[in-house]
């Protein structure tokens, strides 16, 4: 995971940069506390924090969706940072990246129950996405970085939004080993 960096040479010591963020608990997120304040938490917010206060500067969050940040750094009209964002070819183009803050743990399937046969009869990445039945479902303007990307592009995708509206139950997790 990388910190996304664009227009921070502009940024001034007195002036706050705007770091933006789509909640990744438990990364990142805005958390309500019983008395209905709301506070950002996570590990890498933390990290993150610290790292700005050490070079002298003063930072405001903001919880944004995901496009929104993309955008807004795109568009390159003020001093601001995008926490937690992949690496990509195309992000190249108009961000700028730190070095990573977090390694990332192995991505895992989420499945309903009964389901996880299927995925590991299946047993890779690759064999998964051309499973005939299963389809993955993702969040719109998300990268789980350049590899993933790639697999994913050719993959049948499920709208996670109505997917959402769909499922009833828990859900599992399945690691699964992304194999070339």
């Amino acid at each position: 995971m990388l910190f996304a960096l664009h227009s921070l040479a502009v940024a001034q010591a007195d002036m706050p940069l705007k770091i933006m963020f789509s909640d990744r608990p438990p990364l990142y997120f805005l958390s309500v506390e019983a008395d209905g304040r709301q506070v950002i938490r996570g590990s890498v917010y933390d990290l993150v924090k610290t790292a700005v206060q050490t070079v002298g500067l003063t930072a405001t969050f903001a919880r944004l969706p995901s496009k929104r940040v993309i955008n807004a750094i795109r568009d390159n009209d003020e001093a601001l940072c995008g926490m937690g964002w992949f690496k990509t070819p195309e992000r190249e183009l108009f961000a700028q990246f730190s070095a990573p803050l977090h390694d990332d743990q192995p991505w895992v399937v989420i499945v309903r129950p009964g389901v996880e046969p299927e995925i590991i009869k299946a047993g890779s990445l690759k064999a998964l996405l051309e499973n005939q039945v299963l389809r993955p479902s993702l969040m719109d303007g998300i990268s789980f970085g350049t590899y993933l990307d790639e697999q994913l592009a050719t993959a049948r995708i499920l709208d996670a939004l109505a997917l959402a509206r769909s499922v009833d139950g828990p859900q599992q997790q399945v690691p699964m080993r992304a194999t070339m």
